[in-house]
């Protein structure tokens, strides 16, 4: 029973209860591989999105005319698909993935051949043509992974409807 006549309750027979902080027992220790693996989605996610940003940046680089407003614009697009890869990597659906992995691997390619132009001198021509073709190539990437990770989690798995009463 409470002493209710002390400054503050105390109930001597529930010192070993849950609600003791001295009974509650030490909470689990969590390793390194743990915290990596419940959030290497979004790890790898956020390095995608990033990569494709800085690759989007470059191709905005070679650019006579410069579109200020096209990568800051075009951004989420950016980071919505590296999350989407992630995910399909990490889930190993190599086939939904594969079309967005051949034309990021195409990307990379365009883009380093724009950066060697840049650096070897060559002709402003080139150096359009492929950052046209980066531009395209990273429309299109985007474009595949967020259609797969659609067509892998939501159109061939549809909700299943309400029941009926």
């Amino acid at each position: 029973m409470a002493d209710f006549t002390l400054p503050a309750p105390f109930e001597p027979q529930k010192e070993h209860a849950l609600h003791d902080p001295k009974a509650k027992p030490a909470p689990p220790k969590l390793a390194w591989r743990d915290l990596l693996r419940a959030n290497a989605a979004l790890i790898l996610g956020t390095a995608l999105g990033l990569g494709l940003i800085a690759l989007a940046f470059e191709a905005r680089a070679s650019w006579h005319t410069h579109r200020d407003w096209v990568v800051p614009t075009t951004a989420p697009f950016y980071a919505a698909a590296g999350i989407a890869l992630a995910a399909l990597l990490l889930r190993r659906a190599w086939a939904a993935a594969a079309p967005a992995l051949a034309l990021l691997a195409l990307l990379l390619v365009a883009t380093g051949a724009d950066v060697w132009a840049a650096f070897a001198g060559k002709g402003d021509a080139l150096r359009d043509a492929l950052a046209i073709l980066a531009g395209v190539l990273l429309g299109f990437t985007v474009v595949a992974a967020l259609a797969a990770y659609a067509w892998t989690e939501w159109l061939r798995r549809p909700a299943e409807g309400t029941p009926q009463a």
